[in-house]
């Protein structure tokens, strides 16, 4: 009977994590970085981030520098029950949390298929809300795939913001992730240093500081404080520089952090570079990612969470020892959990409360090879999840 209780226990085990959420005191162990210290920030802000906000009820809109000299723009998307029910709420505009006093000078609605659209200048804000006829009308009219742009001044600030967007999302419309993976490279020559750069961190140099080939980096660098050196023996990489899109998930667009395995220092681990001819894929249960796959259903998700991993090169399969898996999706907010496995009851449960138009992330997956060795491979894999029905 022995043989049998593996497979039990852990299909108990996923059922358990798909139940509706329960209240519970208990405390789930938080991750402040999954890299620990070895990633310091330094004082300085991402010149992408503004300090405004468009608050519309519980909608956060955050803003972007559009134009010279203070214009600005920025977008939300949101279910068409939650936005019948900001309507009627307050609209703020927020400077560091400060509200400042705004004009709003115009309300554009565009509809799927709609010509002429709907055009509103200077409405009357009551007390910072719509006036009840307005948002009546917003709440008879508005439909799942509608454009609602708002455009605000505050003129004590000399503050303009050009249009602050909220789509309201529709099942019917064919979902393309906002983080796509980095186009793998193969064939690419091999370097003996690597620099990492993400806003708001100190920037990083992975290398082998004994290597007589990589000698003149290590001396241009050693010296140089706004830099953390990483020593790696004997260190390899086809990618010199990890910055921008190849971050992916910087760690400040990162909103929760898990630690639910022994989070390997995946900085400090050499790079797995045999990768032949590029045949690559990440396989779970009957889904594929080479790097990014096609688009699945729930149901696809959830026959799979019992599943292992399979990374494999060719017909080879690499063992894999822990990977950071984030959760994304055009209404979900990134989720990163640091596991050794995937059957860990907090990682199902999340992965059970997936909604349509979503992604699950492989990332940092490290592998041990034929010698015991740990060794971090350096590619990303995307399991992207479309707008089919959600599971009843």
């Amino acid at each position: 009977m022995r043989p049998v209780a593996g497979p039990v226990l852990l299909a108990i085990l996923i059922l358990w994590s798909c139940r509706p959420a329960q209240p519970s005191g208990g405390k789930t162990r938080m991750a402040a970085s999954a890299e620990g210290e070895n990633m310091p920030y330094i004082n300085h802000k991402p010149s992408e981030h503004s300090v405004y906000v468009v608050e519309w009820g519980k909608v956060k809109i955050p803003l972007v520098k559009y134009a010279n000299p203070e214009v600005y723009s920025g977008t939300a998307e949101v279910q068409l029950s939650d936005f019948k029910r900001l309507v009627g709420e307050r609209l703020r505009l927020l400077k560091a949390g400060r509200e400042l006093e705004i004009e709003l000078v115009s309300i554009y609605k565009e509809s799927t298929g709609q010509h002429n659209p709907d055009w509103s200048s200077y409405p009357v804000l009551e007390q910072g809300r719509l006036s009840n006829e307005a948002a009546s009308a917003f709440r008879l009219g508005i439909r799942q795939g509608d454009l609602i742009a708002l455009r605000l001044s505050a003129p004590a600030d000399s503050i303009i913001v050009q249009s602050a967007v909220i789509k309201v999302t529709s099942p019917y419309e064919a979902y393309e992730p906002a983080i796509e993976v980095p186009h793998p490279r193969y064939d690419a020559d091999l370097y003996g240093f690597q620099v990492i750069q993400e806003p708001g961190r100190r920037p990083l140099l992975r290398i082998d500081t004994t290597s007589a080939a990589t000698r003149h980096i290590y001396e241009m660098y050693r010296n140089n404080r706004l830099y953390k050196i990483i020593h790696i023996p004997g260190f390899q990489t086809r990618h010199r520089l990890i910055a921008g899109p190849s971050l992916m998930f910087p760690a400040r667009s990162i909103h929760r952090s898990v630690l639910l395995g022994c989070g390997h220092d995946w900085l400090s681990l050499p790079e797995y570079t045999d990768l032949g001819d590029g045949d690559v894929r990440l396989l779970w249960g009957e889904m594929a990612a080479a790097p990014s796959s096609q688009t699945y259903l729930l149901q696809d998700l959830l026959a799979a969470l019992n599943q292992p991993l399979r990374l494999m090169v060719g017909e080879q399969e690499l063992p894999i020892r822990s990977f950071h898996l984030i959760t994304h999706g055009r209404l979900r907010k990134a989720e990163r959990y640091v596991a050794d496995k995937l059957q860990e009851p907090a990682l199902l449960k999340a992965l059970c409360r997936l909604e349509p138009a979503s992604t699950v992330y492989f990332d940092k997956v490290v592998i041990e090879n034929e010698r015991g060795q740990l060794l971090l491979f350096p590619q990303a894999f995307a399991f992207n999840i479309g707008t089919g029905p959600p599971l009843e």
